[in-house]
C-alpha cells in the first residue's frame, strides 16, 4: 500500500513565538548555493609551497599550524577583485537554485562584512576595502533569490575566545558569547532580509543557544535558524557534512554538500576529475534530498581573487541544464494545519496494521536530527505513524506504558481527531519473564567512532564478531546489575554488544543506566537514542526488548558529551509493571485507510527525542 508521506513539522512551544516560521518562501528554497569564501581562500590549500593534505582547506590556519600573526598578515594581500556578486547570482539562477548562503565569518574569525567590533574584516584590513557581503545581499535581492549567512560560533582570532583545538567544539567564554551576540545583531540589522542563519561548531550552553536563537527571532522573525546552534534550539535540522539520510524526517531539514568531500574552501591542487561525472553525482544527490522532503545546499569555493573555479561553474551549469529538461517539483505545499507540511515529491511504502496492538515495531517512525553540537548530532525519533485498514468505523484507544513513561504528556491523533493525554494510570498488571527463558550471555566492547549518531552496526541483523580486523573485544566478568564508572574524555564514546539467547519470541525488560547519552539497537534495529541538553550526569530507563527466538544482539553506545567520567550498566528484570489507560472513543470517517499519529505533548523542541518506545496502543 502506498501513501503520500506527510512530514510532521511539530512546531512546539519553543517556536510558537515565531509564528512566521517556516515561511513558504524558505520551504520553496529546496536547492541553494553555499559559498565558502574567506581569507583562507588566498592560500588555496597550500602553505610554504606545499599542499596541506590534512583537513578542510578553509581550516588551513589550524591544520598547517600557521601562527595567528602570520595568518593575519594575509589580509594585506587579500584583494578579490575578480569577485562579481551579480555574476554569482546569475550562476545560482542558471543552476536552478533559489537562494545563496554566504560565509560571513568562518573559524578563523575574519569577517567578510564590515564589522564594528573588529578590524579583522574585509573593509578595514584588506586592499579590497569594500563590504563584499553587503554587495552580495543586494545582488540577491535584485535577482529575486533568497540570501542567508553562515556564521561560525568559534573564533580563532578573538583574544578572549578559546584557542584553536583539535575538534572545533570548544565552549564559549562569556566575553566571546557577548561578542557573537553583537556580530549576529549586525548581520540581522544591516543586510536586509536574511532567509536563514547557518550557525556552525562550538559547544554552547543551553542558555547561550537560547540567547542567540531569541536574538535572531526578535530581529528577523522569518529567519530560519540551523540546528548547529546546538541544544535543540532549531528551526531546521542540518545533517552532518555530506550526509544523505536514509530515514524519513518529520522536520524541515537540509543536507549541506561540498563539491568534493575533502574540502569546502578553495583547494588549488584538488583532483577534480570529469565535469560530466560530477554533474551526474550531484543531480543524483539533489534528487535524493529533494525527493524525500529535504533542502539541498551545494557549495562552491571561489579562489582568493574572487573568481569561481571553472570546474564548479560548469558543474552548476550542467545541473541547471538538466533541470530545464527534467524539472523537479522543488516547492512544498503548506497545509492549513500549521503542524503539518506535505512535501509533494516524497512517497513511502507503509504497511496497514490489520490486527493487534500498534507498537513502535509496526510503526513508520518519523525522525528529527537532535544536536547539542556538531559531534553530538543524531537522528531522534519524534513521532510514530500507523495506518488502520478500511472498514474500521469506531475505535476506543487503550494505551499501555511502563514506569519510564508515567507522567509524560502525549498527543494521539486518529484521522485528525487529536487527544492530548497525560500518561497517568492506577491500573496495571505485572509482567513476568518465564524462568530460564532468557540467558544474558557474552559481552563485547569497542571504542565508538565519529559523531554520537554514527553506529556502523545499525541495519545489520547480525554482527560477525570474528571478522578479520574486528575491534570487538570480549569483556571478562561483566556483571549485569552492576553500575560501572569509567574515565572518558568529552566527545568520546564506547559501544557494548550484549548477546541474549531467548528460548522463544517474547518481550524482555531491562533497566539501562547511562551518563550523558545513549544510542540503542536490537538486532540492528533502532530502539531509542537520547542526549540531554540538561547535562544529566546519570540516568536510568526501563526498556522493553522484543526478542526473537535464539540469539539476539543488544548494542548500546554510551556517549560522554561533557563530563570527565561516565556511568553505565545493564540490569535485566524478571518482572515489570505495564500500565493501561483508556482514551476517548473516536468515530472515524468513511475512508479507505485511517492514519494514526503519536507524538510528544511535552517536547521542548521539534527535534527532541520522543522516548515512548515502550508504548503500545490497542484500537479494537
Amino acid at each position: 500500500m502506498r501513501l503520500k508521506a506527510t512530514l510532521i513539522l511539530c512546531l512546539c512551544t519553543l517556536l510558537l513565538s515565531a509564528q512566521q516560521k517556516p515561511s513558504q518562501q524558505w520551504l520553496d528554497q529546496k536547492f541553494s548555493m553555499f559559498i565558502h569564501f574567506g581569507l583562507y581562500s588566498a592560500y588555496g590549500g597550500v602553505y610554504e609551497g606545499k599542499p596541506v593534505t590534512r583537513g578542510y582547506s578553509e581550516q588551513i590556519q589550524s591544520f598547517a599550524g600557521i601562527f595567528s600573526d602570520w595568518y593575519a598578515r594575509t589580509t594585506k594581500e587579500f584583494n578579490p577583485v575578480q569577485w562579481n556578486p551579480g555574476s554569482i547570482v546569475s550562476l545560482a539562477k542558471e543552476a536552478g537554485m533559489q537562494s545563496i548562503v554566504f560565509t560571513s565569518k568562518h573559524h578563523d574569525g575574519f569577517c567578510m562584512y564590515h564589522s564594528d567590533y573588529t578590524d579583522f574584516n574585509i573593509v578595514d584590513a584588506t586592499p579590497y576595502g569594500r563590504d563584499l557581503m553587503k554587495e552580495l545581499a543586494e545582488a540577491c535581492k535584485k535577482g529575486g533569490i533568497g540570501f542567508g549567512v553562515y556564521c561560525s560560533l568559534i573564533d580563532w582570532h578573538y583574544p578572549q575566545a578559546f584557542p584553536i583545538s583539535s575538534h572545533n567544539a570548544d565552549p564559549l567564554t562569556p566575553e566571546h558569547y557577548a561578542y557573537n551576540l553583537k556580530q549576529v545583531e549586525e548581520i540581522m540589522t544591516r543586510y536586509g532580509d536574511i532567509s536563514e542563519i547557518w550557525f556552525d561548531m562550538g559547544s554552547l550552553t543551553p542558555e547561550q543557544s537560547k540567547g542567540l536563537y531569541e536574538l535572531v527571532n526578535r530581529l528577523q522573525p522569518q529567519c530560519m535558524v540551523s540546528g548547529r546552534l546546538g541544544n535543540d534550539f532549531v528551526d531546521f535540522a542540518v545533517m552532518t557534512d555530506n550526509e544523505y539520510p536514509d530515514y524519513q524526517l518529520g522536520v524541515p531539514w537540509q543536507t549541506a554538500a561540498s563539491m568534493f568531500d575533502e574540502t569546502w574552501g578553495y583547494r588549488s591542487w584538488q583532483d577534480r576529475g570529469s565535469v560530466e561525472e560530477k554533474v551526474n553525482e550531484k543531480i543524483a544527490s539533489l534528487i535524493r534530498v529533494v525527493g524525500t522532503g529535504g533542502h539541498y545546499l551545494l557549495n562552491i569555493g571561489p579562489r582568493g581573487d574572487g573568481s569561481v573555479v571553472e570546474f564548479e561553474r560548469d558543474v552548476l551549469r550542467g545541473i541547471g541544464a538538466w533541470l530545464k529538461v527534467n524539472p523537479l517539483n522543488l516547492s512544498s505545499s503548506w497545509k492549513d494545519d500549521p503542524e503539518k507540511a506535505s512535501y509533494l515529491p516524497a512517497e513511502v511504502s507503509q504497511s496497514v496494521v490489520g490486527s493487534g496492538a500498534l507498537s513502535p515495531q509496526n510503526a513508520t517512525p518519523l525522525f528529527g536530527h537532535s544536536s547539542l553540537n556538531y559531534y553530538a548530532g543524531y537522528k531522534s525519533i519524534i513521532g510514530y505513524e500507523w495506518v488502520l485498514p478500511a472498514g474500521t468505523r469506531k475505535v476506543t484507544p487503550e494505551i499501555t506504558f511502563t514506569d519510564s513513561e508515567t507522567g509524560r504528556r502525549i498527543v494521539l491523533e486518529i484521522d485528525g481527531h487529536k487527544q492530548p493525554v497525560t500518561l497517568q494510570s492506577a491500573s496495571f498488571k505485572t509482567e513476568r519473564l518465564p524462568s530460564n527463558s532468557v540467558i544474558w550471555s557474552k559481552v563485547f566492547r569497542k571504542p565508538g567512532r565519529g559523531v554520537f549518531g554514527n553506529v556502523e552496526e545499525e541495519g545489520a541483523a547480525s554482527v560477525d564478531l570474528n571478522t578479520m580486523g574486528s575491534e570487538w573485544e570480549l569483556v571478562d566478568n561483566f556483571q549485569e546489575g552492576v553500575i560501572y564508572t569509567e574515565d572518558i574524555q568529552p566527545r568520546e564514546s564506547v559501544i557494548f554488544l550484549h548477546e541474549i539467547v531467548s528460548s522463544r519470541q517474547q518481550t524482555a525488560s531491562v533497566e539501562i543506566t547511562c551518563g550523558n547519552g545513549v544510542y540503542i539497537l536490537l538486532n540492528g534495529e533502532y530502539l531509542t537514542a537520547h542526549l540531554s541538553p540538561a547535562r544529566i550526569k546519570e540516568q536510568k530507563e526501563l526498556l522493553l526488548l522484543p526478542l526473537k527466538k535464539g540469539l539476539n544482539q543488544l548494542i548500546i553506545k554510551y556517549y560522554n558529551g561533557f563530563d570527565e567520567t561516565f556511568s553505565y550498566g545493564v540490569n535485566p528484570l524478571s518482572a515489570w509493571k505495564i500500565y493501561s489507560q483508556k482514551l476517548t472513543p473516536v468515530t472515524l470517517d468513511k475512508k479507505e485507510e485511517h492514519a494514526v499519529w503519536l507524538r510528544s505533548g511535552d517536547a521542548i523542541s521539534p527535534v527532541s527525542p520522543l522516548r515512548l518506545n515502550n508504548v503500545k496502543i490497542q484500537t479494537e
